[in-house]
């Protein structure tokens, strides 16, 4: 096994061990639990197992077992900015909503 290999797999048990107390702690929800489990044991897998990124690359007619990492790692991080900017987007709209209040909280108690 190379040396990359290794790190990867370690760093690998790493982040899923970290993943597995953050959900005990209940700082995950199940389904974020379960998206980012899946990532890090695919990550483990492949890396242990490269063959499997073979197999699933002669499973969808793409030349190697590279590329559908690389194919699927981007859509993976498209699909997590896309997360990442829909929370952000929700937090500037409750942000708003809150600076409204305390404004029209402030100026009626200014009023009176």
């Amino acid at each position: 096994m190379a040396a990359i290999q290794i790190l990867v797999v370690f760093f690998g048990i790493f982040v899923l061990l970290s993943v597995i107390k953050k959900f005990k702690r209940g700082r995950l929800s199940r389904k974020e639990f379960i998206f980012w489990a899946s990532i890090w044991i695919a990550i483990i897998t492949v890396t242990l197992i490269p063959g499997v990124a073979t197999f699933f690359a002669n499973l969808f007619d793409i030349g190697r077992g590279a590329d559908v990492v690389l194919y699927t790692s981007v859509i993976v991080l498209f699909y997590v900015v896309f997360l990442l900017y829909s929370k952000i987007e929700k937090t500037e709209r409750e942000m708003t909503k809150l600076v409204r209040k305390i404004a029209i909280e402030g100026k009626d108690k200014k009023q009176k």
